[in-house]
């Protein structure tokens, strides 16, 4: 069973989220990871959701649709890129202008 933490901004905007198999690691432990990796991200990139500005998070955690992790790469992988260029729009030179 293949789970998923997010940190979501008061209007769902998904902030940073980690997929993880729920036989082998606890909630906790992937709520702790996700917190790190956030952290880590909030001193390079701020604390705020790039696209409603709030500095609000709460942790979210859920089960996805995949039984596996092998299942679920490229969905994720997918999404993953999918989030990376909307960033790269929201903070690249067109958004100074």
């Amino acid at each position: 069973m293949i789970k998923i933490a997010q940190l979501l901004c008061p209007q769902r905007h998904c902030f940073m989220a980690i997929a993880f198999d729920g036989k082998s690691t606890t909630d906790r432990e992937a709520s702790y990871l996700l917190a790190r990796e956030a952290a880590d991200h909030m001193r390079v990139h701020g604390s705020k959701c790039a696209l409603c500005g709030s500095d609000d998070f709460t942790l979210e955690i859920g089960v996805t649709r995949f039984a596996t992790m092998d299942e679920a790469m490229p969905v994720l992988a997918s999404c993953e890129a999918d989030q990376l260029a909307t960033r790269a729009y929201l903070t690249g030179p067109q958004a100074r202008n």
